[in-house]
């Protein structure tokens, strides 16, 4: 066996002294990099989520009486809908906004009927990625409805208005409405 030489010794070592830079950063320093970025959109995110809770803060008294009228509303819109069938596509809705963290301010049903389907307007409020990550979700669920429109009004900061348009197919109503109404169904509130 032959002796290596100082040269193939220095080589050597510059190799390997680059192997374990290189593996170095693949293994080590790149996924940490990536979480960083990650966590930093979090932050970003959860700043936004702060900006818009912050001005009710103090505002418990106030916020009290809102939900104690819209309890009341709901209450009687339960008693005026019973036996009502509940849309699909609106559990499909509410499922997809509560993992995107955005909140619906209004959704609009026109001339729905279970062998035809109808019209629906859509309004939601969040961040610009919540709102992507609140489309996306809609996406992943089943052919319920075909968007025919889609608007975004800035709202400031990173917080937008999207105001969404579409036709239901027939697949998207539920035509097993009991008589008199099912009390395990709320056409209010998505299935659990």
């Amino acid at each position: 066996m032959s002796r290596l030489s100082t040269r193939e010794k220095v080589l050597i070592a510059i190799l390997a002294g680059l192997l374990v830079a290189v593996y170095g950063f693949r293994y080590v320093y790149d996924p940490l990099i990536t979480r960083r970025q990650e966590l930093q959109l979090d932050v970003a995110s959860l700043q936004l989520e702060l900006a818009i809770l912050l001005p009710w803060e103090n505002r418990a008294p106030e916020l009290a009486g809102m939900v104690a009228e819209l309890e009341a509303a709901v209450a009687e819109a339960e008693a005026a809908a019973a036996g009502t069938p509940l849309p699909r596509f609106l559990e499909q809705l509410e499922e997809a906004a509560r993992e995107s963290r955005v909140m619906l301010r209004g959704t609009m049903l026109q001339n729905v009927t279970p062998e035809a389907g109808g019209q629906v307007s859509i309004e939601a409020f969040g961040a610009y990625d919540r709102l992507l990550a609140f489309l996306s979700g809609l996406e992943a669920e089943p052919r319920l409805l075909t968007f025919t429109g889609i608007r975004l009004v800035h709202q400031g900061q990173d917080l937008a208005t999207m105001e969404l348009s579409a036709v239901l197919h027939s697949g998207a109503i539920d035509p097993r409405a009991p008589a008199g109404g099912d009390p395990a169904r709320n056409p209010m509130r998505p299935a659990r």
